[in-house]
């Protein structure tokens, strides 16, 4: 018996996105030498992409609901200032917990999620190399 549609979308596809830190953990290990000098450029490379995926969910939620794409735009900005005045591997957590509302709150296109998985490499990589 096939699994519903319904289940895939929501659990499976959010599953999947996630894995993308754990790819960047498996970065890590199979590059541990280039990690010293690439960290600069997995530090530019995950904030460009939270920018990217922020504008991605601004653009799916703006003629969906008005008081959701207000919250999630004030959200995006605060954890984007607290991100550049302090780097914290806790901030992680919470950008991750911000584009899961964002995806559920999305509709839960596929594009958000294939972002959020991109996302995960450089985040992964620079928790690794934190720790």
């Amino acid at each position: 018996m096939p699994l519903p549609i319904d289940f895939f979308s929501s659990f499976v596809v959010p599953l999947i996105s996630l894995s993308g830190i754990t790819a960047g953990f498996l970065l890590f290990y199979l590059a541990k030498e280039e990690m010293a000098a690439g960290k600069k450029y997995f530090i530019l490379l995950y904030r460009l992409i939270f920018v990217l995926l922020s504008g991605i969910i601004t653009y799916i939620l703006y003629p969906l609901s008005y008081d959701r794409l207000i919250l999630f735009v004030f959200f995006a900005i605060v954890l984007l200032a607290l991100d550049l005045k302090k780097h914290s591997s806790y901030a992680f957590y919470a950008h991750y917990l911000l584009f899961l509302v964002g995806y559920f709150l999305s509709g839960k296109p596929v594009i958000v999620a294939a972002v959020l998985f991109l996302y995960g490499l450089p985040v992964g990589t620079l928790i690794r190399i934190k720790e």
